[in-house]
């Protein structure tokens, strides 16, 4: 069997990336035609902090944060799409630096908030099976008599309204559980919440969808056999570039009878069968994220020429990851909302991003795949200015005086009062 799919755990990890988030994220940019080699150029590419361009930003997000990641963990797993839910809760109550950022880096300022409520709107779970995103605010109620709190601004209507204690850490983390299916556990470590915590807000994406494959066992690196999962693969599913190949696996709809049949699927770029070298790094890091889209995307591509059937083998793999995303946004253009001193999200209350942290489960095999992310932003209270320290003259006792000619630098009077006395003229 010819394997047009082998190597690296990291291009399936793509598939979330540029598949399965990519599709959650609904829409994209036009495929590749038939037998094409490159999609529609989109500008500068950003590699690394040295290279940021903040008009840029919005659009190679992942792309970036693939290649920070990868030389940061190796392998990983990372949810875009959560990640913009997070701060979809928080972008309505954005005023200022806080906002523009936040504009550059997930396109709120362009309509996505909105696409992105749209988009949950729109996702099917019928019996543990299916796509589903949720968002919840957990707002610490201390303080709300003083008014300073007003989490009816926030881009959620999903508002829990609690005094923060010891316990808080522990039902945050329940709740994360319960909305993925118990995959993401102890998205927060204690001491995360401290009694400066505002609040916490959430986002939970879960992902459990099949297709039909066989159980297989491939040579990994050829070094050793490894599990994996095998099937035909239609010319149309199927793109070569360079050095690499991109599949896409197409998951079984939730109701067979929905006219959305498809909507999701699994995209794997790969080395080619005859590579010698391993190039999915190299070009992964010269593809921007419109381009990475553009690659993904099979609606309007024709099929692969110079072949008459298709093939394919991944191994199968299961990874769970847990980081905090804070240096690499920071990085990325999102830098005043980190600000201690901010005062930009004043309209729901005095606070600043203390971090962000993003739990994600991927278990994929012959079966299919179950995903899962959850992002949590914790928002801590804002460093109050000092109150101001006024030296205050009152001359309430005896006092000297003198009336001077600046000019000549001449002192004309000078005297001493110990009694002061004063009689008002009519």
């Amino acid at each position: 069997m010819k394997h047009i799919v082998r190597r690296r755990v990291t291009a399936a990890i793509l598939a979330v990336l540029g598949g399965v988030m990519a599709a959650c994220a609904g829409g994209s940019a036009q495929g590749a035609t038939a037998g094409s080699t490159a999609p529609e150029e989109s500008g500068q590419i950003m590699d690394g902090p040295g290279m940021m361009d903040p008009a840029a930003v919005s659009e190679n997000t992942m792309a970036d944060s693939f290649r920070h990641l990868t030389a940061l963990k190796g392998d990983f797993m990372y949810s875009p799409y959560s990640l913009k839910n997070a701060f979809r809760i928080l972008y309505p109550a954005a005023d200022g630096e806080s906002k523009r950022e936040m504009d550059l880096l997930f396109g709120f300022g362009d309509g996505e908030a909105e696409k992105m409520a749209a988009v949950d709107a729109e996702m099917v779970f019928k019996d543990g099976v299916g796509v589903k995103s949720v968002n919840k605010a957990f707002v610490n109620d201390r303080g709300m008599e003083s008014g300073l709190i007003h989490p009816e601004v926030l881009g959620t209507e999903d508002v829990d309204l609690r005094t923060f204690g010891s316990g808080t850490v522990s039902e945050i983390n329940g709740w994360v559980e319960e909305n993925t299916e118990h995959r993401i556990k102890n998205l927060l470590a204690p001491g995360t919440v401290t009694e400066d915590t505002r609040a916490v807000l959430v986002n939970c994406l879960y992902f459990l969808l099949h297709w039909d494959a066989n159980e297989y066992q491939m040579l990994w690196n050829g070094e050793k056999e490894v599990p994996a999962f095998s099937g035909e693969a239609f010319l149309s599913n199927i793109k070569e570039d360079g050095p690499v190949d991109i599949l896409r696996l197409p998951y079984d709809p939730v109701d067979g009878e929905s006219e959305k049949e498809h909507r999701y699927s699994m995209v794997v770029i790969c080395d080619r069968e005859d590579s010698t070298e391993d190039k999915v790094d190299l070009w992964m890091s010269n593809k921007s994220d419109k381009e990475l889209l553009a690659w993904a995307d099979f609606s309007d591509y024709g099929y692969l020429e110079g072949y008459t059937d298709g093939e394919y083998t991944v191994p199968c793999f299961e990874m769970e990851t847990k980081t905090s995303l804070r240096d690499i946004l920071t990085e990325q253009g999102l830098k005043e909302p980190f600000n201690s001193q901010t005062h930009d999200f004043d309209r729901f209350a005095p606070v600043y991003a203390d971090d962000v942290i993003q739990g994600t489960f991927i278990r994929c095999d012959e079966k299919g795949t179950e995903a899962a992310a959850a992002t949590a932003i914790a928002l801590n209270e804002t460093a109050m200015l000092e109150e101001p320290v006024v030296k205050r003259v009152v001359a309430d006792s005896t006092f000297a005086f003198l009336i001077v000619d600046e000019t000549a630098h001449e002192i004309l009077f000078m005297g001493r009062v110990s009694d002061p006395k004063y009689e008002k003229k009519e």
